[in-house]
Formats: structure tokens, C-alpha cells, sequence
């Protein structure tokens, strides 16, 4: 990855906790994001776990949303992203 340094990688994981162990003993070069799947507030401790990790740019993936979030549980610092899907139907939407 860090030999082609024009594409962008996307790493995306459920096991942040393993991620955060190896964290230190990998080099992360720029053009590699890092992001974990968050689908239910149950799954909030893989944000935690993604913010120790030293990437130049972290995403979430919300997908599928099962449950409501509010912002301010799944704060990133930095260059940051968030997948997260819109319902197109007359129930109540998870997403604000």
C-alpha cells in the first residue's frame, strides 16, 4: 500500500481490538484510512478503539443501522468519515 501511493485504501474491520494491539507495530502510510463497523450502541467501544489507532484519516460504518445514535457518542478527531445508510420509508428513521 504504501509503494502506490496515488490509490487510497479503506481498511474496514469488527475486530478493533485487535487492530488497536497491532496499531503500533505497523506503519500507516497516507493514503490509508482505517474504519470499524458500528451498528448498535452496543458497538460504540470500536469507536474508542479506532481513535487510538495512528491513521491519517478514520471512517465508520454504520451499516446496517439497527439502533439510534446520537453524535456526540461517535465523536472522531481529525480527517474523519461516516457511512451511514437512509431509510426511504414512512417509519421512523434511526438516522439524525
Amino acid at each position: 500500500m504504501a509503494s502506490t501511493p496515488r490509490h487510497t485504501f479503506q481498511i474496514l474491520t469488527k475486530r478493533s481490538r485487535r487492530l488497536r494491539h497491532l496499531a503500533g507495530e505497523l506503519t500507516w502510510p497516507p493514503n490509508v484510512w482505517l474504519g470499524v463497523s458500528a451498528e448498535t450502541p452496543a458497538q460504540l467501544y470500536r469507536v474508542e478503539e479506532l481513535r487510538a489507532v495512528p491513521a491519517s484519516a478514520r471512517f465508520l460504518s454504520c451499516e446496517p443501522l439497527r439502533a439510534e445514535f446520537r453524535a456526540r457518542a461517535i465523536w472522531l478527531v481529525g480527517r474523519c468519515w461516516c457511512c451511514a445508510p437512509r431509510r426511504f420509508s414512512t417509519r421512523r428513521s434511526f438516522a439524525r
